[in-house]
């Protein structure tokens, strides 16, 4: 990577002017309620937003008129769901601090985390190389400690003096760094399949070239939020809608998710004690009518241990597992007889009378092939903890696929 020398000279210029801005920009308005946003609906997607700048909320008082409230409301507006968005906003935050900040954390009920970092490293005049190992490290870290159908999105690094006034000689380096840097992060990210780059070039404070620019002293409203979450939550809805981004993704990816399943060589066969345990287990934890483990095949749900009814095929079309394979992570009906997808489906109005259901997907081979699920015939409230703990229980169906296909793999017949 070309190294402009300007900037190595500039660098400790522009941190001695950074240091000695700090307590100004600590009196900036931000907001001081609970980082946390929520909007009503069934069913929420629940996201993690990690970042600085655009995170903090400088400018308005409230999370909720920060681009936090705003990204939960314009993803709702699209889903039909309810969104919960933890805030974790620090204004010195790098990518080496988010991976702190992320180390440790429980991510087992979230959907996704959405990342608006690289501010500090594009004033800080980071190394781009620096840059791109510390996303690698980040993004390894999640994929080795978050759910499978956790998702990731990374904001790109806004143009500099997009939040707050900066001097010509600090704008016209970090103009240069931010192109480096969301020029790294498109690479590294296209090394992982779960982290998505989004785009983000909003249109910066009117001015008349770069030294206007240093000189203006708008700080972003709550209408401005609005209109940059606008921008931002397009892939993020995507991710979240079943009947728009999920069936795309069957359509493209059935043939390879079959072959996954087919890859196991599980279908019609015998209970085995392993599984059935799993699902005993289950049971004596939430106490529903039915536990069961499915398989999505071709044109069928096919159980593979069960309890509660009898292990008999389900049509694809109607079953709810095959909906829970098209989710981004866990799928939960707290009462199918209010829910306006389900409450006319044949299994709530007729003889089953399915009025809960939950179910977390269950992957081999990189592929969604079944879930892990419970059904009982009253409405049930289902928590954080219970749907942790219901990720866990399918976490140990994958290990048992796993151990099975190994198994099979080592038999001389």
């Amino acid at each position: 990577m070309a190294w402009n020398i300007s900037d190595f000279f500039l660098r400790p210029v522009i941190l001695g002017w950074l240091f000695s801005r700090r307590e100004r920009w600590n009196d900036l308005p931000r907001p001081l309620d609970q980082p946390q946003v929520q909007t009503l609906g069934v069913d929420p997607d629940r996201l993690i937003l990690i970042g600085n700048a655009l995170s903090v909320g400088y400018g308005v008082s409230s999370y909720d008129r920060s681009i936090a409230g705003h990204l939960a409301r314009t993803i709702s507006d699209s889903t039909d769901h309810g969104t919960v968005i933890e805030i974790i906003a620090d204004a010195d935050l790098t990518a080496a601090t988010c991976l702190r900040e992320l180390t440790g954390r429980d991510l087992g009920a979230q959907d996704a985390i959405v990342m608006t970092i690289g501010v500090n490293e594009a004033l800080r005049l980071s190394s781009v190389v620096v840059w791109s190992r510390r996303l690698e490290r980040l993004f390894r870290y999640l994929e080795t400690n978050a759910a499978a159908s956790l998702l990731v999105f990374v904001v790109a690094v806004p143009n500099a003096g997009l939040i707050t006034r900066l001097p010509e000689f600090v704008l016209r380096a970090a103009v240069r760094r931010v192109a480096l840097l969301n020029v790294a992060s498109q690479r590294v990210v296209a090394r992982h399949p779960r982290v998505t780059f989004i785009p983000f070039t909003p249109d910066l404070p009117e001015h008349d070239g770069i030294a206007a620019l240093a000189d203006s002293a708008a700080y972003p409203t709550s209408e401005t939020y609005g209109q940059w979450a606008a921008m931002i939550a397009p892939p993020i809805v995507s991710s979240f809608v079943p009947t728009v981004s999920a069936t795309r993704f069957i359509r493209r990816n059935e043939a390879a998710r079959q072959a996954a399943l087919d890859a196991l060589g599980i279908l019609d066969t015998e209970t085995e004690e392993g599984f059935d345990s799993i699902v005993a287990q289950a049971k004596a934890a939430f106490g529903t009518d039915i536990v069961a483990i499915t398989l999505i095949d071709h044109d069928r749900q096919w159980m593979k241990s069960a309890v509660g009814v009898e292990r008999a095929d389900v049509p694809r079309e109607l079953a709810f597992c095959n909906t829970t394979i098209t989710r981004t992570d866990q799928f939960t009906i707290e009462d199918t007889a209010v829910d306006p997808n389900f409450k006319r489906h044949p299994f709530v109005t007729g003889e089953a009378g399915i009025r809960f259901y939950a179910g977390v997907a269950l992957e081999a081979g990189g592929q969604r092939v079944g879930a892990l699920c419970l059904i009982d015939s009253k409405p049930r409230k289902f928590s954080r903890a219970d749907a942790a703990l219901l990720r866990d229980l399918a976490l140990k169906v994958q290990q048992q696929l796993q151990v099975d296909v190994t198994k099979k793999k080592r038999s001389p017949h």
